[in-house]
Parts: C-alpha cells; structure tokens; sequence
C-alpha cells in the first residue's frame, strides 16, 4: 500500500482506476524515478487502452454519454 501511495501522491498516476494488476506490479517495481514510472506506462500503453476502452463499453446511461463519447 505505501508503494501504491507513493505512485499516486508523488508520480500523479491514478491507482483507485482498476487497473491490470501486471501494470501495477510493473509500476511498483519501476525505478524509483518518475521517468521510470512513466516508462512504466508506456510500455503498458496496449492494455490500458484496451481497459479504457472495455470500461467504456460498460458506461451505457444517457446522463454520462457525452462523457463516453470524449473518452472514446
């Protein structure tokens, strides 16, 4: 948990999304260097987009459509 607040307080990147538990553990175990986070990322870039994009599937009420439609 002090590794998951470190990632968000001091690296800015959000870990209450659901995010695939490989990306997380990639994260944790990433330099300590906030490039290193981000390198993280990026080479997990396919399967967040994939995430994003089945979570947005799931988003069907008509209040929040605009919000899907930008997300897409």
């Amino acid at each position: 948990m002090d590794v998951l607040l470190v990632l968000a307080k001091k690296h800015g990147i959000p870990v209450a999304w659901v995010t695939p538990a490989q990306t997380l553990s990639s994260l944790a175990a990433a330099g300590a260097d906030h490039d290193d986070k981000l390198a993280a990322l990026v080479d997990d870039e396919d399967r967040i987009q994939a995430l994003c994009r089945h979570k947005l599937d799931e988003c069907t009420d008509e209040w929040i459509a605009g919000e899907v439609e930008a997300g897409e």
